[in-house]
């Protein structure tokens, strides 16, 4: 696990200085700006830990090690949907970034149309999770696992906050202003563990998976509130924009 993405990154760095488009110089204007940029997110990785793993801790601690594999069969399957959104989003940033540095309202009004229609896709294939998910589970993983079906539904839609996520924390990370992410992540990360360990004495493996769908959707709220602190994005007057321009 340690030596692939070394090795990767290695041909990604040959091709990329092969092409012309990186060089190798010291510039400590550069580094400066890039601690400024990546310090600040430090916090960032310990609410996403918050977020995503410690659930599987606290499981196994009040439930039990069968709990936990039922539980990570649900999560795998329904990561599948977070392995689309980040490839979605790699493909989206460089032509967001390239409409917000061209700084046009037209464009910023699409860029929020596209958005809310995209949101609202995922929504609608998560409702179809609900349904469709327990059977595509038992026929993936077996019959053993079926009691993980009546919690992927609940994981395809903390995904889909996620997919949510990425479209407006793009924002933050085109100011170069990291620092209230991080505040945000951690936030919801903590309040992630205290509904964990509430709806997990309450309803079990569901209400694991109920905290985790409600903590990315405090998540994705609050980074969207900070994206356009950051960043201000005509989210809310469209009409009103529409008829100005």
């Amino acid at each position: 696990m340690a030596l692939v993405p070394v090795f990767f990154s290695a041909i990604a760095l040959y091709s990329l200085q092969k092409d012309g488009l990186i060089g190798f110089a010291w510039r400590p204007a550069y580094f400066r700006d890039i601690l400024a940029f990546g310090i600040p997110l430090i916090p960032h990785t310990v609410g996403l830990f918050l977020l995503g793993s410690i659930d599987r801790f606290i499981i196994n601690d009040k439930l039990g090690l069968i709990d936990v594999g039922i539980y990570m069969v649900a999560v795998q399957l329904a990561a599948v949907m977070g392995l689309a959104f980040d490839a979605i989003n790699n493909a989206y940033v460089p032509w967001l970034y390239e409409r917000l540095k061209r700084n046009q309202i037209q464009e910023k009004i699409q860029i929020v149309r596209l958005t809310y229609i995209y949101c609202a896709v995922l929504l609608f294939i998560v409702t179809i999770t609900f349904f469709i998910g327990p059977g595509l589970l038992v026929l993936i993983a077996g019959n053993d696992y079926s009691p993980a079906g009546e919690i992927i539904g609940w994981l395809a839609l903390g995904q889909a906050f996620h997919g949510m996520y990425l479209m407006v924390t793009n924002y933050i990370f085109y100011s170069k202003r990291t620092g209230l992410l991080s505040l945000s992540t951690v936030a919801a990360g903590l309040i992630h563990v205290g509904l964990l360990m509430m709806m997990l004495n309450l309803m079990g493996l569901k209400g694991v998976a109920i905290a985790y769908a409600v903590s990315m959707a405090i998540k994705f709220l609050m980074t969207w509130f900070v994206a356009n602190l950051r960043y201000p994005m005509p989210w809310f007057n469209l009409k009103a924009q529409s008829q100005v321009c």
